[in-house]
């Protein structure tokens, strides 16, 4: 069988299709979920989590040892983002 170059043109790209992973081939959604949030790689992702800091206007932390002081620079770095 001999192919012409249109063919082998449509041949690869057929196959670039079937072999890109849907997420390679379609715009990345915005997540909608937590955990789909977490996996989100889009360069609207630091917007997108200080938009959710906003609305929750609230700061939860679970750690150990002296809290005080340990959790310090992290409470006021999370106001003055807020504060922006």
């Amino acid at each position: 069988m001999k192919l012409n170059r249109f063919s082998i043109l449509i041949y690869l790209v057929l196959l670039l299709m079937v072999a890109l992973p849907p997420m390679a081939r379609s715009a990345p959604k915005t997540p909608a979920k937590t955990a789909e949030l977490a996996l989100y790689n889009g360069s609207d992702r630091q917007q997108i989590l200080e938009e959710g800091a906003k609305k929750e206007g609230k700061l939860t932390s679970y750690a150990t040892g002296q809290l005080g002081e340990a959790i310090r620079p992290l409470v006021t770095a999370f106001q003055k983002k807020l504060e922006k």
